[in-house]
């Protein structure tokens, strides 16, 4: 992860937070607000209540008399019997719930800016008509609307919340408004309650503000810790990316190293092998010249130990033979070629005919896929296979070998190629023994005469063919060498080697 990936997190990381606290103030206003409409809502309806209680209680006394003086005048819209009478020099006046309503709203208005307004859309009084609100307000009463509130709006005394319920008629109602033609129960009119807004909006602003300072803390201390993190993240990883590279390097190293040594070692092995050959050969012919010439001098003894000379300087050259072609496998492999692997398998059995025949072994083939590979090398491929299968055959058993395909699942479908037989097994802790140079398959058996370098061989022609190669066995059942090939170009390779 470069320094732009990391920008390019921190802008995105940055984008994110902006949405989320932006999201957060945004519902936590909207929460206050709502919050601050039902505070406003409350007192309006406690104000309503408490007007409506009062009017009730004026309504069932028929209204109440009063002194008249300059703050209870008479009534020029209450049309009642006795509306003013004399009580001894006493002058006195009727204060129905309407006029109570609108002295009441007088003394709130003084005291707490509250505002209380009487109107109906058909008023006895024409300064209780209904203004365009409280007008839309009742009409909604008329359709069942049980209340209304409005936002913040502006009025002569400044902004104010608007409520308005409806005033329903009761019987004590009637005395004045029967001859309106209300009945029990209709919608005759409403109070409209306005409460001082300047309060409360002033609360509104400052938790706005508090809010908006909250989250841009918030958001600033999010936006340090996520800078923070991704910077000490960068910082391990390009630690990371750095230690990664000199591993790389080291590991490339090493392996120039591996593969010089490899080569020097292959070199070292042809050159030994190739060098020997000839005074092993002059070994074999002097042992060779020296039991014909004095064959008829020597006694038995003699003739044992050179016997044994003999037949140790042919083990020797099958040995040194055997390490030469294993040392060219990778260095004199053909090209790979799409080939026909029944053919390779046909060389090898043709190869084999005289041990096949002795040992009346029964072979079982099936016909074996196409496949990009050396043809030559597949050849002694199966020929060491199918070789140590006869070889290590069960006493007193014919030798069965079955040569085939599978599919196995957990190789991702891949082709499996198997060579089974029905020898004398392989303990399992030998399993992977078995393919080392110099390993041999002896496991106490009469004819382990091998050099234990065929598997190894074969081992080394499948890693050349970009396969794997290994061995399922039980002792005293058989053997199942199987192995897999990769389609690709054959292994880059010098002529060093002849």
């Amino acid at each position: 992860m470069n320094n732009s990936s990391i920008r390019l997190i921190f802008l995105a990381l940055l984008a994110f937070w902006v949405v989320l606290t932006g999201a957060s103030l945004l519902w936590n206003v909207s929460q206050h607000r709502a919050h601050v409409r039902d505070m406003v809502l409350s007192n309006g309806k406690t104000l309503f209540s408490l007007m409506e209680t009062a009017r009730f209680w004026n309504a069932l006394r028929g209204g109440v008399y009063v002194p008249v003086d300059e703050a209870n005048q008479p009534n020029p819209h209450l049309d009642v019997p006795n509306r003013d009478i004399q009580v001894g020099d006493l002058k006195l006046t009727l204060i129905n719930p309407a006029y109570m309503t609108r002295q009441i709203s007088e003394l709130a208005m003084k005291r707490d800016g509250v505002n209380f307004h009487i109107t109906s859309l058909n008023p006895l009084r024409p300064g209780n008509a209904a203004d365009p609100w409280e007008a839309s307000a009742l009409a909604s009463f008329e359709k069942g609307v049980k209340e209304t509130l409005s936002e913040a709006v502006p009025s002569a005394k400044g902004e104010v919340f608007r409520y308005m319920a409806p005033l329903v008629t009761q019987q004590a109602c009637l005395n004045c408004h029967e001859k309106q033609g209300y009945k029990l129960g209709d919608i005759r009119g409403g109070i409209s309650v306005d409460i001082p807004a300047g309060p409360l909006i002033k609360v509104m602003e400052e938790e706005k503000q508090r809010m908006i300072l909250l989250h841009l803390s918030a958001f600033l201390l999010l936006s340090g810790l996520s800078f923070a993190f991704l910077r000490a993240l960068g910082a391990r990883i390009q630690a990371l990316e750095e230690t990664k590279i000199g591993q790389e390097q080291l590991i490339l190293q090493r392996t120039e190293e591996l593969r010089r040594s490899n080569k020097e070692l292959e070199l070292f092995a042809y050159a030994a092998s190739h060098d020997l050959q000839e005074p092993l050969r002059m070994v074999a012919s002097y042992v060779d010249l020296l039991k014909k010439r004095y064959e008829d001098k020597l006694d038995s003894e003699a003739k044992e130990f050179i016997g044994y000379a003999s037949d140790g300087a042919k083990r020797l050259s099958r040995m040194i033979k055997d390490i030469l072609d294993y040392s060219r496998i990778d260095r004199q492999g053909g090209v790979m070629i799409d080939i026909e692997m029944d053919s390779s398998l046909d060389l090898a059995m043709e190869n084999l005919r005289g041990q096949i025949e002795s040992s009346q072994a029964i072979i079982k083939r099936d016909c074996l896929p196409r496949a990009k590979a050396d043809g030559t090398q597949l050849s002694r491929l199966f020929q060491n296979l199918i070789s140590n299968a006869i070889k290590y055959a069960r006493k007193g058993e014919t030798p069965s070998i079955h040569i085939g395909t599978r599919t196995d699942p957990n190789r991702g479908g891949a082709t499996v190629y198997f060579v089974r037989d029905n020898g004398v097994g392989i303990p399992t802790d030998k399993l992977e023994d078995v393919f080392m140079l110099f390993s041999r398959l002896h496991n106490g058996h009469d004819h382990a005469d091998g050099l234990g370098i065929g598997l190894a061989a074969c081992k080394r022609i499948i890693i050349r063919h970009g396969g794997d190669i290994w061995v399922e066995s039980e002792v005293g059942v058989g053997s199942t060498f199987c192995f897999t090939m990769n389609e690709m170009a054959p292994t880059a390779t010098d002529d060093i080697i002849p």
